[in-house]
């Protein structure tokens, strides 16, 4: 059994609404919480779980939970 993998569509928005990349350098994000400081933790996952921080991806993971 093969399977092609199918380019990407471009979202049809409603009027009024873009599409803008917010956070580049991410691998399968999976998962994500807005905390209360304006922090994002983003799961990804192969298990790494980053912060989003003033405008910018902390190169550091926050915690790495490939083991559990």
């Amino acid at each position: 059994m093969t399977a092609a993998a199918q380019p990407l569509q471009a979202a049809i928005l409603p009027s009024g609404f873009v599409e803008d990349i917010v956070v580049r350098g991410l691998n399968f994000p999976t998962s994500f919480s807005m905390l209360p400081d304006g922090r994002i933790l983003i799961g990804e996952k192969s298990g790494f779980v980053r912060i989003f921080k003033d405008g910018a991806l902390l190169p550091t993971p926050f915690i790495d939970i490939r083991a559990q």
